[in-house]
């Protein structure tokens, strides 16, 4: 009983090990979600800018909603976090 408690023991920090190293990688990738949606956003923001400029409000309302809608997603990416 004494060896094949030693491997459980051994297995389960290895299956630690697997999730520390998982998780690690999917806050990773959520990491790059959302420097790409904030990213996107910043090019939202020019698109208004140049919009507001025209004197587009149409455009410029349509365009807002938009980066409320990124900076939503963005909040639930950190929630997942």
């Amino acid at each position: 009983a004494g060896m094949g408690q030693k491997n459980s023991i051994f297995d389960m920090k290895l299956k630690a090990k697997e999730w520390q190293w998982e998780l690690g990688r999917e806050a990773k990738h959520l990491d790059k979600e959302i420097a790409k949606i904030q990213k996107d956003e910043a090019k939202l923001q020019d698109q208004i800018r140049l919009q507001a400029e025209k004197g587009n409000v149409e455009a410029v309302q349509l365009l807002a909603k938009s980066v409320v809608k990124t900076r939503k997603a963005v909040q639930r990416l950190e929630k997942t976090k």
